[in-house]
């Protein structure tokens, strides 16, 4: 069986806070191949590591150390500056529905929000600058309101690899598929990662309106394929025309024949979980019939459990 990547998701958050110092402690511990953690921009242009645009009371406390869930406010983190960003702690509310999935997360007091410069600080010391990283740029499609503009957010991203020579050692994922094009634009060796989630197929045209995306598109004439049973290939097309290096669906939504044809034209296929969407944190049915298919790996909140698996089927062979 061919070396599959584990790749911890925002750290390793069944065991720790995600997207914190904690989770990637843990993760490095675990060895993972690649890191993994979510950006927003604050109001002062800092990128800082974490997954909501907004302020989520399941994982954050104020300082005194109280759960926010009765705070009705929508806080955006654009809104925010890094100081005041950091007054808040971050804490799994066990007892909300989303903290249901992680039992085993560790809570370490005092752990801050951190800054994606923190994180890349500490990773490469702890690996001697040797670990792979990927970061998903976070925005709402529906709501581009919520954050900075796509160019905006790929020239920050951008500006910051560049700063770090970070261009070899990372992949970069968003479902806003104008941010990678724009980062490729900048340099087209970014490896740019295509996330597509269940609701893709329906609303790409719509999300993508208007915008350089349909214009690759009608470009290599495959706007007749845009419904019925074509869509899927449609896509994959349009992801190698756009410049990709990876597609990127939802673990348990990959089909044998995708994974095929999206190896046939050269992008790698990385799969991701969602236990509030599928059901689970880690499937081993799902990943033992992933593995044998051949995907190049696993972005995983459990990347113990997934390794464990993975070398049982390497053990049976």
């Amino acid at each position: 069986m061919k070396k599959i990547q584990i790749i911890g998701h925002r750290g390793a958050r069944a065991y720790a806070a995600e997207n914190t110092l904690p989770a990637y402690k843990v993760a490095l511990e675990m060895g993972v191949d690649v890191v993994d953690m979510d950006v927003v921009v604050t109001k002062d242009g800092i990128l800082v590591a974490y997954h909501d645009l907004m302020i989520n009371p399941d994982i954050l406390c104020d300082s005194d150390g109280e759960y926010l869930s009765n705070y009705k406010e929508q806080l955006l983190i654009k809104d925010i500056i890094l100081a005041d960003l950091k007054e808040y702690q971050v804490k799994l509310n066990p007892d909300s529905s989303y903290g249901k999935w992680f039992p085993k997360q560790k809570i370490v007091p005092g752990t801050s929000i951190p800054t994606l410069q923190e994180i890349v600080d500490y990773v490469n010391k702890a690996s001697n600058n040797t670990m792979q990283f990927q970061i998903e740029i976070k925005n709402d499609l529906t709501h581009p309101e919520y954050t900075y503009a796509p160019d905006v957010l790929a020239k920050t991203v951008y500006d910051f690899l560049s700063k770090n020579n970070l261009g070899s050692r990372v992949k970069i994922q968003a479902f806003d598929w104008r941010i990678l094009y724009a980062l490729n634009q900048f340099d087209a060796n970014i490896k740019t990662a295509y996330l597509e989630s269940y609701d893709t197929q329906d609303n790409w045209q719509k999300w993508f309106r208007d915008s350089v995306i349909l214009d690759v598109a009608k470009s290599i004439k495959i706007d007749n394929n845009w419904q019925g049973s074509n869509v899927e290939a449609t896509l994959l097309h349009l992801i190698k025309a756009l410049g990709g290096y990876s597609y990127e669906p939802e673990d348990n939504e990959l089909t044998y024949v995708n994974l095929m044809l999206a190896h046939d034209l050269g992008l790698k296929v990385f799969v991701w979980g969602w236990p509030e969407h599928s059901g689970f944190v880690v499937n081993a049915e799902l990943v033992t019939r992933l593995a044998h298919w051949s995907i190049d790996g696993f972005t995983t909140d459990d990347p113990l459990k997934v390794r464990n698996i993975l070398q049982s089927l390497n053990t049976a062979r």
